[in-house]
């Protein structure tokens, strides 16, 4: 096991999203989009997206510990707003709420995004807690069972991190650092259904380089980000009593978009 940052849609879950500038959808079901190779993002003030995140557990050690997870899979809900443009660092940037309900606990976090002609970018981001910590010291991702308090401090990235290129064309990769470096690859269109209906999306394929083993699947087309997949592998289980662990477990993420009003 590696050490890794995970967004929660940020992370946090920072939920990404995107669309064509001339589209107008609201509650989405049944919409079948058309090949979306020329979408770009929908940086509109007042767009939103409402999604839902199921988290499994499985090859849970020792037996001791399993009744921690009795209850799973767990369902996350949120949202995610664009609500304004705010200079950070004299950089113009536009920011998006995400807000977060997870055992009974409301979280919310911010992120400053910056979009161009070449790329959608990350500039910063306040964080929400997250459950997924990264140990550099022993090289294991921890997973808290104790659902603290957000941490509020202002990260900013130098460079921005790279969501997407333009334009959006299969094959397309590279490569962005933050704690270790993330390589980014387009590897092409596949109809999905979600929620907010079926959709002919992009999947995104990243990899961090400390945990090769589990790459993060992100599905995009015109109308946001509608999916995103990933499974961590013999996860160190923590809580407030054992920080150095209890066992492991491997734990899957899938989040999928319920519905999104963009423009």
């Amino acid at each position: 096991m590696k050490n890794i940052i995970f967004l929660t849609l940020a992370v946090i879950l920072t939920v990404i999203l995107f669309s064509c500038k001339s589209d107008n959808v609201t509650n989405s079901t049944g919409i079948n989009s058309p090949d979306t190779s020329g979408f770009v993002y929908p940086f509109a003030i007042g767009n939103s997206w409402s999604y839902t995140t199921k988290e499994y557990a499985s090859d849970i050690h020792p037996d001791s510990i399993l009744h921690y997870f009795s209850n799973y899979p767990i369902t996350w809900t949120g949202t995610v707003t664009i609500l304004y443009d705010t200079l950070i660092n004299n950089i113009q940037t536009r920011c998006f709420l995400e807000v977060l309900t997870v055992a009974q606990s409301i979280r919310q976090s911010r992120t400053y995004m910056i979009n161009n002609d070449t790329a959608l970018l990350m500039y910063a981001q306040r964080s929400m807690a997250t459950l997924i910590i990264p140990d550099v010291k022993s090289g294991k991702i921890k997973f808290n069972l104790d659902y603290g308090p957000g941490d509020d401090t202002l990260l900013i990235y130098d460079p921005p991190y790279a969501i997407l290129k333009y334009p959006v064309v299969t094959g397309k990769t590279w490569s962005v650092y933050r704690t270790d470096t993330l390589t980014k690859k387009y590897e092409g269109y596949e109809q999905i259904t979600v929620g907010a209906g079926s959709f002919r999306c992009m999947k995104i394929k990243t990899i961090f380089s400390t945990l090769p083993e589990s790459p993060f699947y992100d599905y995009y087309c015109k109308y946001g980000l509608l999916k995103r997949t990933v499974t961590y592998n013999d996860m160190l289980i923590t809580n407030q009593w054992f920080p150095e662990g209890i066992g492991t477990a491997d734990l899957t993420f899938t989040t999928t978009a319920n519905s999104f009003n963009v423009r």
